[in-house]
Order: C-alpha cells, then structure tokens, then sequence
C-alpha cells in the first residue's frame, strides 16, 4: 500500500513513512471514539469516575426548556449555615445571566444571585436580559452590595447552600 501511495522508497524511508501512516491511523481511531473532545466533567461526574462509577448510566433525555421563567428564591426557608456577613462594596467582573454575576470583594472573586430576579426561559430573552445587565452594569463598575434575603426568625441571610452571595446591587457612586 505504501508503494501505491508514494512510489517506489529506498529501505531508509520505508521505516519512517510506516511509522507516520501508524501514528496516523492511531490518532485517527482514538480521536473517532470521542463523543465530544475537550469535555471537561463536572465535579460530580469527576468523583463518580473516581469512585469507579458510570455518571451517566442513569442520563435520561435532556428535559425541554420550561417555557416559565425561573425565578432565584426571595426567601430561604432556614439558614443553611452559619452566616457571615458578605461584603458591602464589589467590583462587576462578569454576568453570567440577568440575575447572577461575579464580581471581585474583599480580594476574591465572589458569585451574586440577586433575589426575586427571574431568568427568562427561552435562550434569546435570556441572552436579552443579560446583555440588558451587562449594560447598566459593565465590567470594573463598583458596586455596593444589599441583602434583603431573611431566614423564618428575621436573620439576614447572606450567602445561599452553594456559597453564593444573595444580595441586590446598586451602582457605589464615590
């Protein structure tokens, strides 16, 4: 086959052009068995591997979008943790929908959920309403940081189950 391919060689090619065509044909059937290349799994999927399990076993099909917006929580129904008060003042880094940023305070970058905003169920209101954040809210804008969010017995509420901030913003005008 080689000689079809590249006509007659001497005996010092013909080790290195079988060598190239091998590794070749190797990278090409291992890159044809990926389903999607560059997949990086979640943290969950990652201990499920580690653990020796299949994380996907019990996938089902992907659930058609809701067509009611999402709505964050304005009220926990207890305080997951002990709460320590969050940072008054951010600086905007990024939005990741109209209703969850990062920002930067205190010297770490920090995740926002801002309560009672609703994130639009189709992909192109959504895509509107973050743009529409991202706007009045641009990166480096400083920021001071409210939390309205109470607990059953009246206690602010300052960060959510998964560490995020729940906090309403307002442009910090110097």
């Amino acid at each position: 086959m080689v000689e079809k391919v590249y006509g007659k060689l001497d005996d010092r090619r013909m080790p290195i052009v079988k060598n190239t065509l091998l590794v070749l044909a190797l990278t090409g059937a291992m890159l044809s068995g990926c389903r999607v290349i560059g997949y990086q799994p979640t943290d969950e999927e990652a201990e499920a591997l580690a653990r020796g399990e299949d994380p996907r076993a019990n996938e089902k099909k992907p659930k058609e979008p809701s067509k009611t917006p999402a709505k964050t929580p304005e009220k926990q129904p207890e305080t997951p943790r002990e709460q320590v008060a969050g940072p008054a003042r951010a600086t905007v880094l990024r939005w990741t929908t109209n209703a969850s940023l990062t920002v930067e305070a205190e010297g770490k970058l920090q995740v926002v959920v801002l309560p009672g905003v609703a994130v639009p169920g189709e992909y192109g209101s959504a895509e509107r309403a973050r743009m529409n954040a991202e706007e009045s809210f641009p990166y480096g804008t400083p920021i001071k940081l409210s939390y309205p969010t109470k607990d059953k017995d009246g206690k602010t509420i300052y960060r959510d189950a998964d560490d995020r901030l729940l906090a309403t913003i307002e442009k910090d005008v110097p």
